[in-house]
């Protein structure tokens, strides 16, 4: 339908109001729009902010209790593996070793030694010895093993120590003392808990504690162990942690209390410390963390009423200018007999000139497209049906290639379920491929193995590559594998899973051991070599300055056995030597050692040999042993004797392995000479005794 001159003129008007309208009311919604979302957004981001505040602070709070409870419990471990301990030496100087330990860390009150018994033998500042304290929790289940107990209040040192404001509690860390496999004694020690609130103090800085900020330290049932005023003793509500967990700037309503920004840190315990289950619960008022959304709130506000102002003034102009072409367009689109161009009239826009532009070659360019989107459809249709073949071959070849690698090959994803698994799964676990795609890594290992497999976990999907050894039960049998987990990266750069490479290399490994063995031991007699000697020697050494028990060292030298070799060959020899051995190990303790260095020379080191008669017995039982005739494999008897030369060594720092053995040397060659059954001289600063056979 055509339209007069007038009615074009109306209508322009009437689109320049209506664009004047629009405009303005667009501006208007979107600035209200943009002002809500904007507020509504940076109230999110402040609490989300004061949520991450909150949560660092447990952080810290949580790794500094882990790591101060870790380190408590390593040096009990380790002083209850100590030797001054295993060997149950006078009390005085195991009470002397108790307050060393406590000087360093003074937040032990107490540190004590209990014998199997449960009586304590010696303790810092000789409190509780000779009490009975089997019936402590702390001593029944460090008898146990390695034990870190909960926060509880004194019972036995309540009386003993000094009173103080608030009750003395403590938590308790015990060991068992195990020698030969058997508990021979408990060490224990009472943390004092106010190291907790040191922590908490250095912690909480006094601006912090300025912005309202408050922490808890509770146990698993939600009683607190640490926080402010009045709260020790109590009992969160259960579902506060329970709506704080695992969020970060949410506001939880606290009974009783009001609102607060919540954070909820679980300890998590390091290393040998399994932890005790406590929780870290960080809190703030929201009125506090919201400070800065105020003042950025009440700017949105004013700006917003600014840009509507301003706008309002401008639509009336902006609605007229846009509206002139339109217009034109829109009469010209209107009329079915207008010319196939136009040409704009008056002020226009070069928007205006793109959209005519556009609007003449629609009609062509959608025919055009039509077109092309039927050709692009079916081509694209070809493609897909073809890349989805070769997708299907390249999953083909590459399961077939991991089928035949000699090696377990899996794809774990974040959650530790199998995504991939090769065919060697079935041959080591005796499991079939499909049956493990979906199913837990912990499922197929079993919990023991994932106990000791979680480290490496944690830290490939941290993203780290990891490579270990470990011996690994399978179906068939032990094997000691090396395993490689490699992090698999999504397209954000996060770690979505890891590759798993399990090489076995139990043959290796046995060579490893076989090789280590031949290093310190004779290969025909099986007895420690020269080298092993001097290790074991130098650490007997030690143990003699340390617990002042003597220890004597013989040096055999064969006598005959040259003749035996030379008449009836390296095979009788050999045999000879073998016997020999056979003969010394019998002729002493299980706890001495027998070594050969060369040739016919045998070495005996005899640890705590109180006196001389003590050497006596042993010497003449190693000289009666080797006086038997020996039967060689080609039925011949033969006899050999022995020259032993001794030194004894009482823990004179000055004298070394070295030394020790060249004066046992010197004393077999003394005896050589002097040809006679036993002798006896004085060389360096031991005594050394002769024998001969």
């Amino acid at each position: 339908m055509l339209l007069s001159p007038h009615h074009r003129v109306t209508a322009g008007r009437s689109l320049s109001t209506w664009l004047a309208l629009t405009l303005l009311g667009a501006v208007l919604i979107t600035a209200l729009t943009l002002s809500f979302v904007i507020g509504h957004f940076a109230r999110r981001h402040e609490l989300s902010q004061a949520g991450a505040e909150l949560m660092q602070v447990g952080w810290q709070l949580r790794d500094q209790l882990d790591r101060g409870m870790a380190e408590r419990h390593a040096e009990v471990v380790a002083l209850a593996d100590s030797e001054l301990l295993r060997s149950l030496a006078d009390p005085s100087l195991i009470r002397d070793a108790l307050q060393t330990l406590q000087r360093k860390v003074p937040l032990c009150t107490w540190i004590g030694v209990a014998d199997s018994n449960g009586r304590v033998l010696a303790a810092t500042g000789g409190l509780l010895e000779g009490q009975n304290v089997s019936s402590r929790p702390w001593f029944q289940a460090g008898a146990r093993g390695p034990f870190a107990g909960d926060v509880h209040n004194a019972v036995l040192l309540e009386r003993l120590l000094p009173p103080q404001a608030e009750p003395w509690r403590f938590v308790d860390l015990a060991a068992p003392v195990v020698v030969g496999g058997t508990t021979r004694a408990v060490v224990g020690a009472h943390l004092s808990w106010e190291w907790a609130r040191d922590i908490e103090g250095q912690l909480l800085a006094p601006v912090m504690r300025d912005q309202g900020i408050q922490t808890f330290i509770v146990q698993r049932d939600g009683q607190v162990l640490l926080g402010p005023d009045g709260s020790v003793g109590k009992k969160l509500d259960a579902g506060v942690l329970a709506a704080a967990t695992g969020l970060a700037g949410a506001v939880t309503a606290w009974p009783g209390e009001g609102e607060y920004v919540t954070a909820v840190v679980d300890t998590q315990g390091r290393s040998s410390y399994p932890g005790l289950g406590w929780r870290v619960v960080v809190r703030q008022p929201p009125v506090v963390a919201l400070d800065r959304y105020a003042a950025l709130h009440q700017q949105l506000v004013l700006a917003t009423v600014g840009v509507i102002l301003l706008m309002a003034a401008l639509s009336p102009l902006a609605g007229r200018r846009l509206a002139a072409p339109l217009a034109q367009i829109t009469s010209w689109l209107r009329d079915p007999q207008a010319p196939t161009s136009l040409s704009l009239r008056g002020h226009s826009y070069k928007e205006a000139h793109w959209l005519l532009a556009a609007l003449m070659a629609a009609r062509a360019r959608l025919r055009t497209h039509a077109h092309e989107l039927e050709q692009l459809n079916a081509g694209l249709e070809q493609r897909v049906n073809e890349r989805t073949q070769e997708l299907h071959r390249s999953r083909e070849d590459l399961q077939t290639v991991a089928d035949n690698l000699p090696a377990l090959v899996a794809l774990v994803d974040r959650e530790l379920c199998y995504r991939f698994v090769n065919e060697a799964y079935r041959h080591w676990w005796g499991v079939k491929p499909e049956t493990l795609l979906g199913s837990s890594m912990r499922d197929l290992v079993g919990e023991p193995n994932f106990v000791l497999l979680q480290p490496y976990v944690q830290q490939v999907l941290s993203g780290r590559r990891v490579t270990f050894e470990q011996e690994m039960p399978l179906a068939e049998k032990a094997r000691f594998v090396e395993v490689t987990y490699v992090p698999n990266h999504d397209e954000q750069g996060g770690v979505d899973g890891f590759m798993v490479l399990v090489y076995d290399v139990t043959e290796r490994k046995k060579l490893e051991l076989q090789f280590a063995h031949a290093a310190h031991h004779d290969a025909l007699t099986g007895m420690p070599n020269r080298r092993r000697l001097m290790e074991l020697l130098t650490l007997s050494m030690l143990r003699t300055q340390r617990l002042g028990c003597p220890l004597v060292l013989l040096f055999l030298d064969l006598d005959g056995f040259k003749a035996v070799n030379d008449n009836h060959g390296h095979e009788a020899g050999d045999a000879l030597l073998q016997v020999v051995a056979q003969r010394l190990r019998q002729s002493v303790r299980r706890t001495d050692t027998v070594a050969r260095l060369a040739g016919d020379e045998f070495v005996v080191l005899l640890e705590c040999m109180p006196d001389a008669s003590h050497r006596a017995v042993v010497v003449d039982k190693i000289h009666a042993a080797l006086r038997a005739p020996v039967v060689l494999p080609s039925g011949i008897q033969a006899s050999v004797g022995a020259s032993i030369g001794t030194a004894e060594y009482r823990g004179e720092r000055h004298v070394s392995a070295e030394q020790l053995l060249a004066q046992a040397d010197a004393a077999m060659y003394e005896a050589k000479r002097a040809a006679r059954g036993y002798a006896e001289a004085t060389k360096g600063s031991g005594r050394t005794v002769i024998f001969h056979s």
